[in-house]
């Protein structure tokens, strides 16, 4: 049943590009609903069998959306009681599992920004370098050649990533680093996200 849903997250992620570009398609698979079905977010969490309960149920209940907006609403409902299940200390463990796959793309969080005081113009260059990736994202899905597509791929998200950080001063830096929380090895299917 749960690879059901993740077969499902993972096309609604392609449908999810093809409307709206590189940087939704990846971060739809960073959202609480998908993390939670991953075994070891849940361990990491130290989710309880009535919360595992619920997740799983949330599988079983999917619908067949038939809009756009159908989906974002199934997407975000599940999101919601995803943050109602989980107490105060795994609703943050959670949203730095999710600072930390996005990595440099994190910047782009109102809450992760807020929290590491970005300035305007700090705001204004993370949409700008994310605007400029996506652009070349699409740019890369044209190529017939899958294998250096996807190392391309790869080194796009990586200096995108570099890019970001380098916005910040040292001590937001450091205050970052703080804000991620221990690192968590990540599963192998969200190692290597295409989010941009």
């Amino acid at each position: 049943m749960r690879r059901a849903f993740l077969t499902l997250l993972i096309g609604l992620a392609s449908f999810g590009h093809a409307q709206f570009g590189m940087g939704s398609a990846g971060r739809m698979m960073t959202r609480p609903a998908f993390l939670v079905q991953q075994g070891e977010v849940r361990k990491e969490l130290k989710t309880t069998k009535e919360q595992n309960k619920l997740f799983d149920a949330m599988v079983r209940q999917q619908g067949n959306p038939t809009s756009l907006s159908e989906i974002q609403k199934q997407f975000d409902d599940n999101d919601k009681a995803v943050a109602d299940a989980l107490d105060e200390a795994q609703r943050l463990r959670l949203k730095q599992i999710r600072w930390q796959i996005l990595k440099g793309v994190a910047l782009a969080e109102p809450d992760l920004a807020k929290a590491l005081e970005l300035t305007e113009a700090q705001n204004g260059r993370v949409k700008e370098i994310r605007k400029a990736a996506e652009r070349a994202a699409t740019d890369l899905m044209a190529q017939s050649e899958a294998r250096k597509m996807a190392d391309n791929m790869k080194k796009l998200i990586a200096d995108t990533s570099a890019q970001l950080l380098a916005l910040l001063t040292p001590a937001q830096a450091e205050a970052m680093k703080g804000l991620l929380g221990k690192p968590f090895k990540l599963p192998k299917m969200l190692e290597s996200q295409l989010i941009i």
